[in-house]
This record gives structure tokens, sequence and C-alpha cells, in this order.
């Protein structure tokens, strides 16, 4: 997805966004889980419209990279 960024590891600021979209291929593509593929997509869709105001640095300055996670999550 992108390269490890030591310089920022453990300061929650990098965006998970495309790490988790990668775990939606993988399930649409090696595990034919379509439906899954499409549960993940749609969680991180809805997620973004929450946080459009908001987000990790590539987004917007004040939010976490946890706090990213936990709204995608509270999707699926």
């Amino acid at each position: 997805v992108h390269g490890s960024a030591p310089d920022i590891a453990g300061t929650g600021i990098a965006n998970p966004i495309a790490t988790i979209l990668s775990a939606a291929l993988l399930a649409r593509f090696a595990w034919h889980l379509e439906d899954k593929a499409t549960m993940i997509e749609h969680a991180v869709n809805q997620a973004l419209l929450d946080l459009t105001e908001n987000g990790t640095r590539s987004l917007a300055p004040g939010l976490s990279t946890q706090s990213i996670l936990d709204s995608i999550l509270a999707y699926l």
C-alpha cells in the first residue's frame, strides 16, 4: 500500500484507509468473498462521509489513525 514511514510510527497520524481497502481486495479476489469486500468498502465510504471535516494529515488535520479506524469499524 505504502512505505513503513518509521518517522511517524506510533504517532497515530497515518491514514489507514488504503490498507483497509486492500483487505477488501484480498477478500474479493483471493478469497472470493464479494459480500465481505462490499461490506468493507461500504464501511470506509460511510466513515469518509462522517470524517470529511476532519481526518488524518492526508485528509485533514484533527483525527488520529485510531479514530478513523473506529469510525470504519462502527459501520462493519
